[in-house]
């Protein structure tokens, strides 16, 4: 961003002239796009490494559909 910070998370929504990203929290946090500098993916997921092994196919099914819900 203009000011140096990195912000890490999902994008929500965008439009002309605002994106709207959805943070670790769960909270949503828009910026100006003429306050980002640079936009760019990790190519990783935001999901802690090795957690899918823990869990069953019905777990990581309500994980797909709370990420894909509107909280």
């Amino acid at each position: 961003m203009t000011t140096g910070e990195q912000l890490f998370g999902l994008i929500a929504s965008e439009n002309a002239t605002s994106i709207t990203f959805k943070l670790a929290d769960s909270s949503t946090r828009p910026i100006l796009r003429s306050e980002i500098t640079s936009l760019q993916s990790t190519g990783i997921s935001l999901m802690p490494e090795g957690l899918e092994a823990a869990l069953t196919a019905q777990d990581l099914a309500d994980v797909i559909a709370f990420l894909r819900s509107d909280r």
